[in-house]
């Protein structure tokens, strides 16, 4: 017996305290974040940018954005103890069973008895429908808040550029599409527990990689164009000199592209996508409008940086070690008797609820793991910025990350522990730091 399944076993006895725990851990992760935001709040109130910044940043600009994040991070903490609130009361008084009973239909019945290619056994069924009213209720609680983060903080500093009838749109195809493929997930993931049994483990693994694959590989074709107009990005200089840059490192890109991300937001932003031997890139048409083709080149250097030291690898072997590692625990944690129990799951012992209050179990794990999957993630950005400083295209990075700082209102300086707990990426002054970008600017 291994490791976890010993601890699951001395904690499976009857009247082992679940609720309090899971509780507990809610309650410490609800501090936890307090206490960062605690530490983050004097950054919040400077009176000036740092003198290393201070030429390059506009003084208004600098205290709006300080503005922003102090009403973000008001939002947040309205919204975090709302979300405490609602678990503690769903955990006290069982919210899971209720909702598992409510959602348990006689149609599911007649459907997995019934001849039809489309038959679906109960519990696959009743976890699909059951998820997605889970899924369709945190929506509706979530919803007001979601109003006003967009209506509100984010129409006062002006970067909302979307409409009622688009945000309800977008919800709605969220709801839809992410409909959808979650039932495609928790069927598959369900049928494979009945299959296999407690050797699930690997086969559930394989479906999450190739369900990764596929996703991966329809979102920029079947997804994302439900959400964005795609234009190819027009002959010019622009593209031109980016399918050189392209060429010049032998990235593999076959399509180029625009979207017109100003409908919803003035954020702004570039991405890649595709499979390793046919990549395209997307550039926000706010990118494209708020940069010189100079720093666009400098910012997707930086991106084929990534590809180039194969960066997307290294986070998916990385994504895929933790997720085979998770499904091993969990397959300890679905034996647990006094884990259902708890709850109310006396005789019925769902997949995927255990699926959810394992998860709720993990919290303080999955907060550790934070700062190491952080620590990766920026040690990976300064190599990126490097390469794109070993192209030749230091001074122009440089411009363009203040720009996208100062465009996107984005504070300049963070408490040590907080950036190191929220932030994938180093913060400004230190990547400014690493390419040397203040004796470059100083030599041109």
């Amino acid at each position: 017996m291994g490791l976890v399944q010993q601890i699951m076993h001395v904690l499976d006895f009857p009247g082992f305290p679940w609720k309090t725990v899971i509780a507990s851990f809610s309650i410490g992760k609800y501090v936890w974040d307090l206490y960062l935001q605690r530490r983050q709040a004097p950054y919040l109130l400077k009176e000036s940018p740092p003198t290393v910044l201070a030429e390059h940043v506009d003084e208004e600009k600098y205290q709006k954005a300080l503005a922003y994040a102090r009403d973000k991070t008001f939002m947040s903490t309205i919204v975090s103890t709302f979300a405490l609130v609602t678990d503690l009361l769903l955990i006290k008084f069982n919210g899971l069973s209720y909702l598992w009973n409510a959602t348990k239909f006689s149609w599911m019945d007649r459907l997995a008895a019934s001849a039809s290619k489309f038959s679906l056994s109960v519990p696959i069924s009743h976890s699909c429908v059951f998820l997605f009213a889970l899924t369709v209720y945190s929506c509706i609680i979530q919803l007001p808040f979601s109003l006003y983060s967009t209506f509100g903080i984010e129409e006062k500093y002006g970067f909302n550029k979307s409409t009622p009838k688009i945000f309800f749109m977008d919800m709605f195809k969220e709801l839809t599409i992410g409909g959808v493929l979650m039932s495609l997930l928790v069927s598959t993931f369900v049928k494979i527990t009945m299959n296999f049994g407690d050797n699930f483990v690997l086969y559930a693994w394989g479906a999450y990689i190739l369900f990764g694959l596929v996703l991966q590989s329809i979102a920029p074709s079947l997804i994302m164009p439900l959400f964005f107009k795609f234009t190819p990005l027009e002959q010019g200089s622009l593209r031109t000199k980016i399918e050189k840059l392209a060429a010049s490192i032998k990235f593999p890109l076959k399509k180029l592209y625009v979207v017109d991300a100003s409908r919803r937001s003035a954020h702004s932003n570039a991405f890649f996508y595709g499979l390793p031997w046919n990549k395209g890139i997307v550039l926000f048409d706010t990118l494209v409008k708020n940069h010189t083709e100079e720093e666009l080149l400098a910012i997707l250097g930086h991106e084929l940086g990534h590809w180039y030291l194969s960066h997307n690898l290294i986070h998916t072997l990385v994504d895929y070690g933790m997720s085979l590692a998770q499904l091993f625990m969990f397959a300890a944690f679905l034996r647990n008797n006094s884990l259902y129990e708890a709850f109310d799951f006396t005789k019925e012992k769902p997949v995927i609820i255990g699926l959810l209050l394992f998860s709720d179990a993990l919290g303080p794990v999955s907060s550790l793991l934070t700062f190491g999957s952080n620590k990766i993630s920026r040690f990976c950005e300064y190599q990126a910025d490097a390469y794109a400083k070993k192209l030749g295209l230091a001074k122009d990075l440089g411009d363009g990350l203040i720009r996208i700082h100062n465009d996107n209102l984005s504070p300049l300086e963070y408490d040590s522990l907080y950036t190191s707990y929220h932030h994938s990426h180093p913060i400004l002054t230190d990547r400014l730091d690493a390419i040397d970008y203040m004796n470059l600017k100083k030599n041109n």
